[in-house]
């Protein structure tokens, strides 16, 4: 980690009054904020804080970093703020984390359109499907699927992906297709062990809520590796649209119960809380949110069809 963010998370710190209160606005860990001020302590060769009673106490050296931490990040932040609006593009290194297949899939042309209008941006794209610390990893922004744990950091909505349930016209020839989610108790399905529920499936039908608990003989983490088995003819799996959608277009697979859909998941960029979001930051989420606007698929398929049919009749 560079000098200029461990002044921005040692300011932080001083702010929250102390490292859990700092990590909890940071979404990450005590621990974590504890090694990061260590490192800058040793880098200038300072103690910058003491351990109190009360809390963290700002050492002698602590109280003249501190001022000049604060006042530096927020001139850095302006800074790069006003020459990126004079510009009309952004510079540093955008660094984001994504689920793998999404970002396969949907993110990386994004990122590389951005790149090409903003030469003196890098792009460092972290793919994997977990939940990282992303003060740890270095982390600007990272886009999440579904429901959020309690992570403190800035959750802004970009858009919703349907879900659907999946099966190979093999496999449905061989034990035909279903009409209910009940009808899946007879099935083989294909189960997400990322995912909380695993076994019980949600689905939003014509009589209201539907749930019911399924089995089969595969199970994966990683939404590539139940497409693959969809594909193979191992059962039936839920998964969102637009990982089949080629697959449906080519007829290699066939999209079942489409009167009880599973709920679509919420699509959010989650970053760091602070006064001042950095422009690189705002340029991705921006390039996001208009591409899923304007490319008339991902609009019907993320921001659902409604948007998709406000947009055909401008």
């Amino acid at each position: 980690m560079d000098l200029l963010n461990l002044m921005r998370l040692f300011a932080r710190a001083v702010e929250a009054g102390s490292f859990s209160a700092a990590a909890r606005q940071s979404g990450t860990t005590q621990p974590t904020i504890s090694r990061q001020i260590a490192r800058l302590e040793r880098a200038l060769g300072a103690q910058l804080l003491a351990r109190g009673a009360s809390g963290l106490r700002l050492t002698e050296a602590g109280e003249v970093c501190y001022a000049r931490a604060k006042q530096l990040v927020e001139d850095v932040d302006e800074l790069q703020s006003s020459f990126g609006r004079l510009r009309g593009s952004v510079s540093g290194t955008l660094r984001v984390n994504c689920p793998a297949s999404f970002g396969e899939t949907w993110l990386t042309p994004v990122l590389l359109r951005l790149a090409e209008a903003n030469p003196q941006l890098g792009i460092d794209l972290v793919l994997t499907d977990r939940f990282i610390d992303l003060i740890e990893e270095r982390i600007d922004v990272a886009i999440r699927f579904g429901p959020l744990p309690d992570l403190r950091l800035v959750a802004r909505k970009i858009g919703a992906s349907p879900q659907g349930c999946f099966a190979s016209p093999a496999y449905l020839a061989e034990h035909g297709t279903p009409k209910h989610p009940h009808d899946l108790a007879r099935h083989r399905c294909i189960v997400n062990s990322f995912i909380p529920y695993t076994n019980d499936w949600h689905f939003e039908g014509p009589e209201g809520d539907v749930a019911t608990r399924v089995q089969g003989n595969f199970r994966a983490n990683n939404l590539r590796a139940i497409r693959a088995a969809v594909l193979g003819g191992n059962g039936i799996a839920i998964g969102p649209v637009w990982l089949y959608f080629d697959d449906m277009k080519a007829g290699r697979v066939k999209r079942v119960l489409q009167r009880y859909d599973p709920p679509a998941l919420d699509i959010h960029a989650l970053y760091a809380p602070g006064s001042l979001v950095p422009l690189r930051v705002r340029h991705f989420i921006e390039a996001l949110e208009r591409t899923f606007r304007e490319t008339p698929a991902l609009a019907e398929l993320f921001l659902g069809k409604r948007a998709a049919a406000e947009r055909r009749a401008r």
